[in-house]
């Protein structure tokens, strides 16, 4: 049996790239990426797929901003939580049926987010009420809030880390920035002040750790 089909075309800002996330079933997902405050805009199309006609209650759609505790389903916190009306109560005849949405000036304080423990998302969903059915879409978009690279510079601090084992080993660490763009390369220095041991092997690691709440963590 036919049932009417429900989709969401976002309108994309021309000229930039989709954010790319991986989801932890391996598969990749590309999303329409936007700054904090922009307009999030675009189409909902409604297909009868030959049914001659839809009786429904009402159309509306949601944006919602939320975070996931991914070991707790039932953890979920909404930072976000915007709905539009997008027509009342009627009938659709059309086979096709096209409806704009717009959410202007959408404070977005909160960039899109994939860990091992938690994850930070933002979807729209367009739900057409019905007494006998209910037609329900949704789509996710992503969210990142990119700094002035210039910033970098006032903001930066250097890193001196001295390590040692009582009298056998003295260690110094130097990295001229505490602070890094994605893409940057990290350089700096080790010294050894005092060395009292035969030494095997040395090296140096770079771990990515994941903070949630009191001091929960996990390095990834």
């Amino acid at each position: 049996m036919n049932k009417p089909t429900v989709d969401i075309i976002i309108n994309e800002v021309p000229g930039r790239k989709r954010y790319n996330v991986r989801e932890k079933s391996g598969e990749s997902l590309k999303l329409p990426t936007f700054y904090d405050r922009e307009d999030i805009s675009g189409k909902v199309i409604i297909n009868l797929n030959k049914i001659k006609k839809l009786e429904h209650t009402g159309i509306k759609i949601d944006l919602t901003g939320q975070i996931e505790q991914l070991n707790d389903k039932k953890n979920v916190s909404r930072f976000i939580t915007i709905t539009r009306d997008l027509e009342p109560a009627g009938i659709i005849t059309n086979e096709v049926t096209n409806i704009n949405f717009e959410f202007k000036n959408v404070e977005k304080q909160f960039e899109t987010y994939r860990g091992n423990n938690i994850l930070v998302k933002y979807t729209l969903k367009v739900s057409v009420l019905s007494k006998m059915r209910q037609a329900i879409q949704e789509v996710e978009f992503a969210v990142i809030n990119p700094k002035d690279p210039n910033l970098l510079l006032g903001e930066n601090e250097p890193i001196k880390l001295e390590v040692g084992i009582e009298d056998w080993l003295h260690l110094v660490f130097d990295v001229h920035r505490n602070k890094f763009q994605l893409r940057d390369i990290l350089t700096g220095q080790v010294t050894f002040k005092k060395v009292s041991i035969r030494l095997k092997s040395m090296e140096l690691q770079i771990i990515k750790k994941e903070t949630i709440g009191a001091g929960i963590f996990n390095e990834i």
